[in-house]
Parts: structure tokens; C-alpha cells; sequence
């Protein structure tokens, strides 16, 4: 009797080393490997779905601009001009208009001498709407602010720079109130696309007007020329992935 009571007793031990009991908490932890690595195969393959359409445009938007013509905007000033006219501040009105003049002349003289990533040429602010329906005749200027010879412009393939408010990013462009992005804005050399909107990265679509070590404004010729580089080595690099 008492050989069966313990043969029993041994079986017993046996069973239960085989199926072990899991209390809540043990079999929630019990497979914790699988779990992670399945969420993070799902955080990375969203985050290539999102960067993949950002990079494939970009690198369209490169390319483009390498084979067409980048259009810099003018400001002409013309409202506030205007306004001071109106006011009867003639002299005032005068100072501003020779003030804004010189601004677009230094701007011009840095893209012709600093600029060689494409063909570049100028128009004035007041032509924007004529530009942007495709309507070049007569819209451009030269170094004397000009006029100048209408630009070789086929199936618009033209960016515009122009210094300006660097602008928060918004997923529709056209939306003045959709912005992501709460940065304060701040001057810059901005390249947008021939529907006026501004590009995103990571095309190297702005160049600071300011640095901040040492805290200094930066020159049209310096804005240009870094600008310059940044396309340059951004194609180059766009060339490598192919």
C-alpha cells in the first residue's frame, strides 16, 4: 500500500513539472519578446511609409530644378509706396523706393555671380499672378531692373526664390490655416515651386538670412552662394541613390 501511495505521489510531481501553472501576471510577461519586435516592425514600416513619398518628391523637385530655370521674385514695395504718396510723404516715398531698389540690385548681383547650380532670371513681385498663369511675355528684368528678354520657359519648369518669412509647414499648402509646425517664423531665402508654394524638406529649400554663432545678418551674396552649395550637394547626393 504504501509503494502505490508513493508511486502516486511521483507521478503527481512529474505531471505538474511538465504543465506548469501561470497566474495572471506570468502569462501576460510570458511572451514578451514576440510582442515587442512585432510593435516595433510595425512602428518602423509606418515611418518608411511616410518618409519614402517626402524623399521620391524631393528628389523630383531636384532634378527638375537641375534641368529647368529658377525665377527670384523682387519685392517692389509698391503699397507702402503708395500709401506715402498718398500721405503726401513724398520724399519719404522716394527714399523707400530708391532703399527697395538697391536691395533687388545686390540680390540680382549675388545670384549672377554665386548662382550656377541652373539658369536664373528676375521678375517683380506684381508680376506673380501673370508668371504663375504662364504668361511670360514681358514679365522679366535684368541687373538695371529692366526689362529683359523673355526666359526659355517649357511645361513649367521653373522654381522661385525670393527672401522672405520662412513660412510653418502645412500638409495642403493651399490652406492658410493648416500648419503643423509652431515654430516662430523667421527671414530666409526660400525656394518654392512653380505653383508658389514653398518646398519641403528634405529638399534644402531655405538658407537663414541670420546665423546664430556669432549672431549675425547674413549677405545676399553669402544667402546665395550657400544656397548654391546646398542644391549642388543635395543632387549629388540624390545622384548616388539611383
Amino acid at each position: 500500500m504504501t509503494s502505490i501511495v508513493l508511486l502516486l505521489l511521483l507521478s503527481a510531481s512529474a505531471f505538474s513539472q511538465q504543465n506548469p501553472s501561470l497566474n495572471k501576471k506570468e502569462a501576460l510577461n510570458a511572451q514578451p519578446e514576440a510582442v515587442e519586435t512585432s510593435r516595433k516592425s510595425n512602428r518602423t514600416a509606418g515611418k518608411k511609409k511616410q518618409t519614402i513619398p517626402s524623399d521620391i518628391q524631393a528628389r523630383t523637385h531636384i532634378q527638375n530644378l537641375k534641368n529647368g530655370v529658377l525665377l527670384v521674385r523682387l519685392r517692389t514695395s509698391e503699397k507702402a509706396i503708395s500709401s506715402l504718396e498718398k500721405a503726401g510723404n513724398e520724399q519719404m516715398a522716394a527714399t523707400l523706393k530708391r532703399r527697395q531698389e538697391a536691395e533687388n540690385k545686390r540680390l540680382i548681383a549675388a545670384f549672377q555671380q554665386h548662382f550656377k547650380f541652373c539658369p536664373v532670371y528676375f521678375f517683380f513681385s506684381t508680376n506673380s499672378e501673370k508668371i504663375k498663369a504662364g504668361n511670360y511675355m514681358g514679365g522679366f528684368v535684368n541687373e538695371n531692373l529692366q526689362p529683359a528678354a523673355d526666359p526659355q520657359i517649357t511645361e513649367r519648369n521653373y522654381y522661385v526664390a525670393e527672401i522672405t518669412d520662412l513660412e510653418q509647414y502645412r500638409p495642403e499648402p493651399d490652406d492658410l490655416n493648416a500648419s503643423n509646425n509652431a515654430e516662430v517664423s523667421f527671414k530666409a531665402l526660400v525656394v518654392r515651386d512653380n505653383d508658389f508654394h514653398q518646398l519641403t524638406k528634405p529638399f534644402p529649400y531655405f538658407i537663414k538670412a541670420s546665423q546664430n554663432i556669432p549672431p549675425r545678418k547674413r549677405s545676399e551674396p553669402e544667402m546665395v552662394e550657400l544656397l548654391n552649395e546646398n542644391l549642388a550637394s543635395f543632387y549629388k547626393s540624390m545622384l548616388k541613390k539611383r
